[in-house]
C-alpha cells in the first residue's frame, strides 16, 4: 500500500529530488470519482517540476498510499508514508480518513495538508489529543453551516428539517454545524434525521414520511450523490417534490 508509485516503480531519490506523500482514495466505492482528483494531483506535480520558478533545481516524486476515504485506512496510509520518511503528506481528501491520518501524524510529527477535509474536529491544535500537524486549505464545516443558515434567513424559511448520512463524518459534522448556528438564529429545525449509507426503499421512506409529517417544507439534505439518487425519487413518490417544497 505504501509503495505505490505513479509509474508503478520505486523512485530513485537524489539530492535534487524530494519524495512527498499523497494520501488518496484508490480503492472503495468512491475510487471512481477520486480518480480525477488523483490525476489532478499528478498534473499539478508535473507542472511544478516543469517550472523553473516554483522549486528551481528540485524534482518532486509522489508516493501514493490508499486511504479509501475511511478512518482506519487513513491512519495506516499516514503511518506507512511516515515510515518512508516523507517530509509532508498531501491529503486525505475525506474528513473521516483525515481524522485517522491526523491522529497518527501527531505522533510522527508529520505535516498533513488537507485539500478538502472540512471537519471542525480537525481544528483542534492540542498537541496531546488534537491534530497539531494538520493544515487545511478549505474552510471548515462551521463556516458552511453558518452560510446555509444565513440562506434560510435571507429567504425567510423559519422552519426546516435536515437529512444526513449516519456514521459519516462529513455530513454529520455539517448537520451539527448547521444546528449550532440555527440555535442562535431565527431558524427552527423541526426534525433532524439521518439515513444509512446504503439504505433504500422502506427505510428511506420512513425517514421521509417523518419529515413530511413534521410540517417543514424546507429540507437541507446533507447527502452524497448515491443517497440523493435514492432519496429524490422516493420523495417525489411521496409528494415531497414541487412548488411548495424546497430541497437544499
Amino acid at each position: 500500500m505504501c509503495n505505490t508509485m505513479p509509474a508503478g516503480e520505486q523512485a530513485t531519490l537524489t539530492a535534487s529530488t524530494i519524495e512527498i506523500g499523497i494520501s488518496a482514495v484508490i480503492s472503495g466505492p468512491d475510487a471512481i470519482w477520486e480518480a480525477n482528483t488523483n490525476a489532478a494531483t499528478l498534473l499539478a506535480i508535473d507542472e511544478i517540476n516543469a517550472s523553473s520558478d516554483i522549486l528551481p533545481g528540485v524534482t518532486l516524486i509522489p508516493t501514493f498510499a490508499d486511504d479509501a476515504g475511511e478512518y482506519g485506512y487513513g491512519f495506516m496510509a499516514a503511518w506507512c508514508l511516515g515510515q518512508r520518511g516523507v517530509p509532508v503528506v498531501i491529503g486525505p481528501t475525506y474528513s473521516g480518513a483525515g481524522l485517522g491520518a491526523a491522529t497518527i501524524a501527531r505522533t510522527l510529527e508529520l505535516p498533513l495538508v488537507g485539500p478538502s477535509t472540512t471537519s471542525p474536529q480537525l481544528n483542534d491544535r492540542d498537541p496531546t489529543n488534537g491534530y497539531p500537524t494538520f493544515n487545511r486549505i478549505i474552510t471548515s464545516d462551521e463556516f458552511q453551516g453558518a452560510a446555509l443558515v444565513r440562506l434560510a434567513i435571507e429567504f425567510g424559511w423559519k422552519k426546516v428539517s435536515t437529512l444526513s448520512v449516519s456514521q459519516d463524518t462529513y455530513t454529520q459534522d455539517l448537520a451539527k454545524a448547521f444546528a449550532k448556528t440555527a440555535e442562535t438564529s431565527d431558524v427552527d429545525i423541526a426534525l433532524s434525521q439521518s439515513i444509512g449509507e446504503n439504505h433504500v426503499g422502506d427505510d428511506v421512506k420512513l425517514v421521509l414520511e417523518a419529515i413530511k409529517n413534521s410540517g417543514s417544507r424546507v429540507i437541507y439534505a446533507f447527502l452524497y450523490q448515491s443517497q440523493v439518487e435514492v432519496v429524490i425519487p422516493l420523495a417525489k413518490e411521496l409528494g415531497m417534490i414541487g412548488p411548495e417544497w424546497v430541497w437544499i
